[in-house]
Order: C-alpha cells, then sequence, then structure tokens
C-alpha cells in the first residue's frame, strides 16, 4: 500500500468539518441522517466556537451570531439566485471568490455570473434541505431541485464565508431522485 500521508488531506478526497477529517462518503451519510453531528461517540468532537454546545442527539445547541448570520447569508444566496435578483446577490459574493463543480474549475466571480447564474430557468423548484453551519466559515447545504425539462436531482454544495462574504463554493452533483 502506498504511503499517501504526506498528502493534503484535500486531495485524498478528506475534507475537514471542525476537526473531523470527512470523506464524501461520510458527509453524504452524515446528511442523510439529518445530523449536524456524526452520532457515533467515538468520532472525535470538533472544536466550538463560544457559547456553543452538542446536544446528546449530536445537533449543535446555541449556535453563535457568526454562524447564524453565515447560515442566512447563504439561503439569501440561494433565494437571490432563483430570483435573478443579480445585483443582490453580486454583493454577498467576494470579489475573490472562486467556484468548483464537476463542469467548472475555480472559476472566478466573473465566470460565475456569465455561465452559472443565468441557469435559474432551468429550474422550477428548489428546496434547502439542510442548511449545516459545520464552523464559522464553512456551511453545508443539501438541497433537492426540480428542471423544467423533468426529473428531480440533489446536490451538496459546501460553501466557505469570510468577512461576511461568499469566498468559495464547491459543488458534488448527487444526481437524479
Amino acid at each position: 500500500m502506498l504511503d499517501r500521508s504526506h498528502v493534503p488531506l484535500e486531495a485524498r478526497g478528506h475534507w475537514i468539518v471542525g476537526c473531523i477529517p470527512l470523506t464524501r462518503v461520510a458527509i453524504n451519510s452524515w446528511i442523510r441522517r439529518g445530523r449536524t453531528m456524526p452520532n457515533d461517540p467515538s468520532w472525535p468532537r470538533p472544536r466550538l466556537d463560544a457559547g456553543v454546545t452538542i446536544d446528546q442527539t449530536g445537533a449543535l445547541e446555541g449556535r453563535n451570531r457568526m454562524v447564524d448570520n453565515n447560515a442566512s447569508l447563504v439561503e439569501a444566496a440561494f433565494r437571490y439566485y432563483l430570483a435573478q435578483d443579480r445585483e443582490s446577490t453580486f454583493a454577498l459574493y467576494a470579489d475573490d471568490f472562486s467556484f468548483t463543480s464537476p463542469q467548472d474549475d475555480h472559476i472566478d466571480k466573473a465566470a460565475f455570473f456569465e455561465r452559472c447564474f443565468p441557469t435559474a430557468s432551468r429550474v422550477s423548484d428548489q428546496r434547502l434541505l439542510h442548511v449545516t453551519p459545520a464552523d464559522k466559515g464553512l456551511v453545508f447545504v443539501y438541497y433537492e431541485y426540480d428542471l423544467t425539462s423533468g426529473g428531480t436531482h440533489r446536490n451538496v454544495e459546501a460553501i466557505t464565508l469570510r468577512d461576511g462574504l461568499i469566498r468559495d463554493v464547491q459543488v458534488f452533483f448527487g444526481g437524479k431522485v
């Protein structure tokens, strides 16, 4: 077996949530169970911001203001996208914004608003199933949408925020439901 310990976790298909390294499969399983934290006592617990605790089911309680504001900002970005309110949406994204999906590799803000933003007309309905803050700067969004051409799909987005702006979006396509 190859020693890949020198390779960063992200390059090995892992993401850091709090201080927990998770694979894409673990994140999908975690979200499918509707939990904000794995409900297994053997999992390490992430570092928490002041005033944040974990209840017995693994859910976060008493989220601090920054986490709540980030989740609200992300929800607003989804609403503005569906409404095609470009001006309001544009103000939520940092100038150094980066967007990555299976179809786009680290495109900048201008390319995102040129290529991706106008695609809302393809969506007849969209539901945010889970908006889950992982820490002060990361929010996971699990959503479902119906296409005007037919079919329902689900995706997960890992959205990084800093200084009240969306800095990075990574989309993981989930396929048809």
